[in-house]
């Protein structure tokens, strides 16, 4: 995995994003997808005008992790309508949960969901690969564009739904592997690499839900939309 540190560079100078586009002559887009390492690739004579112009070495400017990571697939439950389920079909005896409990304290405009992702992990000094499953429960209140998603995000395990068939040894063991390589892969990220991890797995589960919602209910809501503020549970 690599990244860059250009966001911390610019702000060690006092610089903005503005500021370094005009002295070297690359568009603020450009650059910005170095701070936000959302860059496909770059161009040696962008990263020679940066180091010139900040005084640096590409050593500097550029992070190297032998870890990479990416999300796939995903999964949507809305807890008071099984038929909700994506990508599989329902399971026998699934049912809704805490419906009273939910129907007693909350009016109609909550929902419950659950929204479950995997996360691929890979080692570049092992050559290790897994899914790490990572599901969140949260309570949605009045649907719409600004709504803030938040909630706990559990690592290595199903969400709390009434399943039909739990993680058998095989799988348990498998999750153990993974959570085991995901902590080395996130102790080893710096303060703003665990915040940009973060920000990305929000992303996907917000993406899920807009997902849903559009293609079941009608919906242009997109994930960009959506205010997250999730935190993961079980590190």
């Amino acid at each position: 995995m690599i990244d860059t540190n250009l966001a911390v560079l610019l702000a060690e100078r006092g610089l903005s994003i503005s500021d370094l586009s005009s002295a070297i002559g690359v568009s603020r887009q450009t650059l910005t997808t170095f701070t936000d390492d959302t860059a496909g690739g770059i161009r040696f004579d962008t990263v020679n005008k940066i180091c010139h112009y900040l005084k640096i070495t590409p050593a500097e400017l550029f992070n190297y992790l032998p870890y990479d990571y990416s999300f796939n697939s995903g999964e949507y439950y809305n807890a008071f309508d099984p038929e909700s389920r994506l990508g599989s079909n329902r399971p026998d005896g699934y049912s809704t949960y805490e419906d009273e409990y939910f129907e007693e304290y909350f009016d109609e405009d909550y929902t419950k969901v659950v929204v479950s992702t995997n996360i691929r992990i890979e080692s570049a000094l092992t050559h290790a690969e897994h899914n790490l499953i990572a599901s969140a429960n949260i309570l949605i209140e009045d649907f719409h564009p600004t709504t803030r998603m938040s909630g706990e995000i559990v690592l290595g395990e199903l969400p709390d739904i009434d399943w039909e068939k739990p993680l058998d040894d095989q799988e348990r063991a498998e999750q153990k592997a993974a959570m085991k390589l995901f902590r080395e892969m996130y102790d080893a990220f710096s303060v703003r690499q665990k915040t940009y991890f973060m920000k990305k797995l929000s992303r996907c589960l917000c993406e899920i839900i807009a997902q849903h919602h559009s293609e079941v209910e009608g919906s242009d809501i997109t994930a960009r939309t959506f205010k997250s503020d999730f935190i993961i549970k079980n590190l």
